[in-house]
């Protein structure tokens, strides 16, 4: 009997049998890449989970979108706190996501391509795995681009809910005080800017006659003039050039937050350092030549301190936005809200800046307050406008 068999066996030629094995394995692998993959395909209760959270995000953009718009009633430092537990929860999100993407797409690889017109069709399991892992890519794509939409609208509305902030904030100031539209407030601060501006003319008066150590007024403008442009030079093209120099070296890698970090701080040094080192230069330079006096120190001290805060606030949003070099920038905003966005921020710093400014030379002259409370005003009006 079982010689039988084995003659049996043996009188099927060999090529059929080669085809009957060689099938065989090809179910067999096919079995084997079904198991694998099915993990990746199957239905995952995570999915499920985080559409939930996407959409309640959606919601809560939706709502404080229409808010603003209709330019509601807002608890302003509420609204902001939630805005940026939002933006945190989706870009946490974000990742798992990706990592899901990537293993979904791997495992439909490993699949192959899927048969032409005309080629004979794959089996029922290998076509479901494949549809199932389609669908489970699609679904992923769709959760990466809501995602997304969620982490930009979450960052346009707190920037949107932060200028309302600094607008109450000035408002309530203006409402606080006098308001701009009495007519004795303009009265008395331009009588106040008047006399300052007469006592201003009187001291560079006094300064330009009176020779200081022996040397002459031409010789005092030219040392003056001389500091500036040392100043300007330090401020433009000194500046230029560290900032080139350091970010070009760093900008060779590949970007990693800690190195966006790294160059937005570069950038912010790069901006400063010419800025304190021009300033001291000039403001010494002024001293030397009598032109500051112990008394008006406060001023050039103020004037200072508001170019190296314009500076500073210029490197950090160039560094934090980076609108020439969108694969170093640290906020997920595109380049046109970036630029908005510094924009408001150096305007706001620029009119502080010229406030504090104006208050000190009040201050220095003693002027009626008139004057500080005219300029609090208007640049109150100013910032909110921004």
């Amino acid at each position: 009997m079982t010689n039988s068999r084995r003659s049996s066996a043996l009188s099927i030629p060999f090529a059929v049998r080669v085809k009957r094995a060689t099938r065989r394995l090809a179910f067999v692998l096919m079995l084997a890449v079904c198991a694998a993959t099915a993990h990746a395909g199957a239905p995952d209760p995570a999915d499920a989970a985080r559409d939930k959270e996407i959409a309640a995000t959606d919601i809560v953009l939706d709502k404080v979108r229409k808010n603003i718009d209709a330019g509601d009633t807002l608890d302003v430092r509420d609204t902001e706190r939630e805005l940026r537990e939002l933006l945190h929860e989706s870009r946490s999100r974000l990742s798992p996501v990706n990592r899901a993407l990537d293993s979904a797409e791997q495992s439909l690889g490993q699949l192959g391509a899927a048969p032409k017109e005309g080629e004979p069709p794959e089996s029922e399991p290998l076509a479901a795995r494949r549809e199932e892992l389609r669908q489970r890519i699609s679904s992923l794509q769709g959760q990466q681009t809501r995602i997304l939409s969620n982490i930009d609208e979450a960052a346009s509305l707190l920037a949107a809910v932060s200028a309302r902030r600094v607008a109450l904030l000035y408002g309530n100031l203006i409402e606080s005080g006098t308001s701009l539209a009495s007519p004795t407030l303009w009265k008395e601060g331009f009588a106040a800017a008047r006399n300052v501006w007469s006592q201003a003319a009187t001291y560079f008066s006094d300064w330009a006659a009176n020779d200081k150590d022996g040397l002459s007024l031409l010789a005092r403008v030219s040392l003056l003039v001389l500091a500036f442009l040392v100043s300007v030079l330090l401020i433009g093209p000194v500046h230029r050039w560290m900032q080139g120099t350091f970010t070009r070296r760093l900008s060779e890698f590949e970007p990693t937050p800690a190195r966006r970090v790294a160059v937005a701080g570069v950038k912010m040094i790069s901006r400063i350092v010419p800025g304190i080192v021009g300033g001291f230069a000039f403001i010494e330079t002024a001293r030397m030549v009598g032109l500051v006096s112990e008394k008006g120190l406060l001023i050039a001290h103020t004037a200072w301190a508001a170019l190296i805060a314009y500076l500073l606030v210029e490197g950090f949003t160039s560094g934090l936005f980076s609108p020439k070099a969108p694969n170093w920038r640290i906020a997920d905003v595109d380049a046109a809200k970036g630029k908005r966005a510094s924009r408001v921020l150096l305007g706001i710093v620029a009119v502080f800046g010229v406030k504090s400014i104006i208050e000190s030379i009040a201050s220095t002259a003693e002027a009626d307050p008139s004057l500080s409370t005219l300029s609090a005003g208007v640049s109150a009006v100013i910032i909110g406008a921004l």
